[in-house]
């Protein structure tokens, strides 16, 4: 409700940070999972592919070391990941 409410309060912000990190994490989750996916395919824009490709270039990494990271430690890569999107705030 402070979401719709209040939007530019700091608990709408707070909520709104934590929901795009969630999307994040997921996209990131899906991109990896999915073998067809692949960072140097030209996705077209607005597509899923293109959605996914998003967060997952926040690493600066090919498709085939984060898929190795993620399997070695996906909690290491989530934590990565927030540092990237802009922590806990």
């Amino acid at each position: 409700m402070e979401m719709l409410n209040k939007p530019s309060s700091d608990k709408a912000k707070l909520t709104s940070h934590f929901m795009r990190l969630d999307l994040y994490r997921q996209l990131v989750d899906f991109g990896l999972k999915h073998d067809s996916f692949d960072l140097n395919t030209e996705y077209e824009e607005g597509s899923l592919g293109a959605v996914v490709a998003g967060p997952l270039r926040l690493f600066n990494a090919d498709t085939a070391t984060l898929r190795a990271r993620y399997r070695d430690d996906p909690q290491r890569l989530e934590a990565e990941l927030q540092a990237r999107v802009g922590g806990l705030q």
